[in-house]
């Protein structure tokens, strides 16, 4: 499955294009931002930087880049997914990412998962920061902890933690992750309030603001913008993405 973090130079392919089939149902983002906030949004990350002694608006440049990352880097499809941890899409898309990436194999696929907290889930944003302190102690475990949220999200929702403080809220957080995964209960909690993996995170963030991100699931193929469906299944899937490869390509 989809549980290490690997980095390789990129080769470079002789572009196609490749058009949805009229089979499959194109839709909008399950969890999305309307227009005018999306706008809003989007404007305000870039402005914010501009207090900064750099170049006006510039968002900060991710280094490495941004996301988390599996398969080979020279691979000739880069499949990445904007997430919401608490998004019902995003839930519904991820197992059908495990399979993509399980067809086509580390050699011929470069997945990148980018974490996209939504500001209306209100505690997207604490989970997304618990999966960056799981990855602290090793990229499996940030895979097993973004998969653990996602099979659990109701617990999270609005209606389960209205009456939970935000330090409750954390508390369940780490205590789940010590009790389904084993990790260290400090570094789970302690993680949620940790600046630099803050930081990493608004990074992210923004970079998708900047790249027209406006919901979730949100995803790119080899730069371009698909408006992928959460139902699609692997079948769907190969069709967009079998015609990119040589026909010669081993699948795994």
């Amino acid at each position: 499955g989809i549980n290490a973090e690997y980095g390789e130079q990129q080769s470079n392919h002789h572009p196609s294009t490749v058009k949805p089939p009229s089979s499959i149902t194109i839709s909008t983002p399950h969890c999305s931002l309307n227009m005018l906030t999306g706008i809003f949004i989007s404007l305000l990350s870039l402005l914010s930087f501009s207090f900064f002694p750099q170049t006006s608006g510039q968002i900060p440049i991710p280094s490495p880049p941004s996301g988390h990352k599996n398969g080979s880097a020279s691979a000739p499809v880069i499949l990445e997914v904007y997430v919401d941890l608490l998004c019902p899409g995003s839930a519904e898309i991820y197992p059908t990412m495990e399979q993509v990436y399980n067809y086509y194999g580390y050699d011929n696929i470069y997945f990148i998962l980018h974490l996209f907290p939504l500001p209306y889930h209100r505690n997207s944003y604490l989970t997304s920061q618990a999966s960056l302190a799981a990855e602290t102690v090793n990229a499996t475990a940030f895979w097993q902890f973004v998969n653990l949220i996602f099979l659990t999200q109701e617990q999270y929702s609005e209606d389960n933690t209205e009456e939970l403080t935000e330090i409750e809220i954390k508390e369940n957080i780490a205590a789940s992750a010590q009790k389904n995964l084993g990790l260290d209960y400090d570094v789970i909690y302690n993680g949620m309030s940790n600046s630099d993996l803050d930081w990493s995170l608004r990074v992210d963030w923004k970079v998708g603001c900047s790249r027209g991100t406006a919901g979730t699931p949100w995803v790119f193929i080899n730069g371009a913008f698909v408006p992928a469906d959460p139902d699609w299944t692997l079948e769907d899937w190969k069709t967009i993405l079998d015609p990119l490869y040589p026909p010669y390509t081993n699948r795994k």
